[in-house]
């Protein structure tokens, strides 16, 4: 990340002092001749390079590429100095609004996010059991009530212990258009903005089933979907259903499960496709006699990120719940469904995987490239710093908090208008 910083902090969008720091920092951090340095700093003010130039480009991208073996090693406490490195305290709120106000040559170096460290091989686990109070329920009582009370709709007042909506109730939820993107707006222009939710850590959204089931979804999965479909409609990796026919133009009303092959971002060997499944998938714009399909979504996907998330939770002794998760590869089916239908965005009102606006996806890559947890871990011979970039859970965090703020509403944070296609640039793997 920070050799990655180095060589942005060259581009001629930065300040011309700042840009010769970065250029002498360049220098003394990777170990190529001066001379070829200084001629990427001048070539990169070039709009469009000549092939001789491009060949030249590709060739020191090789030499610069954060692995490679042309760098020495960093000084983090010179580039702290340098202030390329940024240290700051765990504190989650302060995050989040630090990394609204740096660019691409910045680093962060934080103790944790939020309340404790997750390093990313904690993850799994760490999902596995998401307390109660850093979940935001999407179908729960709070995002009712605040819809309910937005809207001047008066609840049965019978809400279930169990989280379970009474039935009437959900079916005045049917009649005032409950639908997904009515419940992420709630929450995010709504509940989250509330007080008692100022102090609190929310690292997983969730929808609860009728039959105490969970969905779990994550926010920046809704911006890597987009990127790497954005990706997909460019090069032309195709999501291809092998079951049902929602992604054709009329579709059926069948609403079992539906099958997709979905590319890999990364093949391995010769899978170069991912395995959804998908049952109860709603209309994406909340058509027919199931408004409220998307509270009865179940998703699944065959690679290593869904299946470490699932769990059974154990309930008054019994293992009885199943949780899942709606990863990038499931949100990426909602996109391909939409776009096949040529259903614009306002009118997708139960689409799952809500585009992001450049503005928020934006937010989120730097949350992935520009933060590095650093810690103390116990060995043999005493205590060694370990660094690792923010994985999930540390992402969710700050994208949780971010929604906090009175600045970032849903309308800030995803897109109501436009094509898929037109939103984002695409993702190179």
């Amino acid at each position: 990340m920070v050799r990655v910083a180095l060589v942005e902090g060259m581009k001629p969008n930065y300040p011309e002092p700042e840009r010769q720091r970065y250029r002498r920092l360049v220098k003394q951090y990777l170990g190529i001749r001066e001379e070829r340095i200084d001629k990427l700093f001048n070539l990169l003010e070039v709009e469009k390079p000549s092939q001789a130039q491009k060949s030249f480009l590709n060739d020191i991208i090789a030499q610069a590429a954060y692995d490679s073996k042309y760098w020495s090693s960093l000084d983090y406490e010179h580039l702290k100095k340098e202030d390329v490195i940024i240290e700051y305290n765990g504190n989650i709120r302060g995050i989040a609004r630090l990394l609204q106000g740096i660019d691409e040559s910045k680093v962060i170096f934080v103790p944790s996010i939020g309340e404790r460290a997750v390093t990313p091989e904690d993850e799994p686990d760490y999902f596995k059991h998401v307390d109660w109070r850093n979940k935001l329920v999407l179908n729960g009582q709070d995002v009712v009530r605040r819809f309910a009370q937005d809207r001047g709709i008066v609840l049965s007042g019978k809400y279930a212990r169990s989280g379970q909506i009474p039935v009437e109730d959900f079916h005045l939820l049917e009649q005032n258009g409950f639908y997904f993107n009515e419940a992420l707006k709630t929450a995010i222009d709504g509940v989250l903005k509330e007080p008692e939710y100022k102090d609190r850590v929310i690292s997983a959204m969730a929808i609860k089933r009728r039959d105490g089931t969970e969905l779990r979804l994550h926010p920046h999965d809704f911006a890597e979907a987009a990127e790497f479909y954005a990706y997909c409609l460019r090069y032309n990796p195709k999501i291809v259903e092998t079951l049902g026919n929602k992604l054709t133009q009329l579709g059926d009303k069948y609403h079992g499960a539906n099958t997709f092959n979905v590319p890999k971002r990364m093949p391995v060997g010769s899978k170069l496709y991912n395995e959804v499944e998908i049952h109860y998938i709603p209309d994406p714009q909340g058509g027919g006699p199931y408004p409220l399909d998307w509270m009865s979504t179940k998703a699944a996907c065959d690679c290593p990120h869904a299946l470490n998330m699932r769990n059974f939770e154990v309930r008054k002794g019994e293992m009885t719940r199943v949780v899942e998760t709606m990863d990038t590869h499931v949100n990426m089916v909602f996109l391909a469904m939409i776009h096949k239908k040529k259903i614009p965005l306002k009118q997708a009102v139960n689409n799952m995987s809500p585009v992001p606006t450049p503005e928020f996806s934006n937010f989120v890559d730097k949350a992935r490239y520009n933060i590095v947890q650093e810690f103390q871990v116990e060995q043999e011979n005493g205590t060694k710093t370990k660094r690792t970039y923010v994985g999930e859970v540390g992402i969710e965090k700050l994208v949780h908090e971010l929604a906090k703020s009175p600045e970032w509403g849903f309308g800030r944070m995803f897109s109501s208008g436009g094509k898929v296609i037109k939103i984002l640039k695409p993702m190179y793997i």
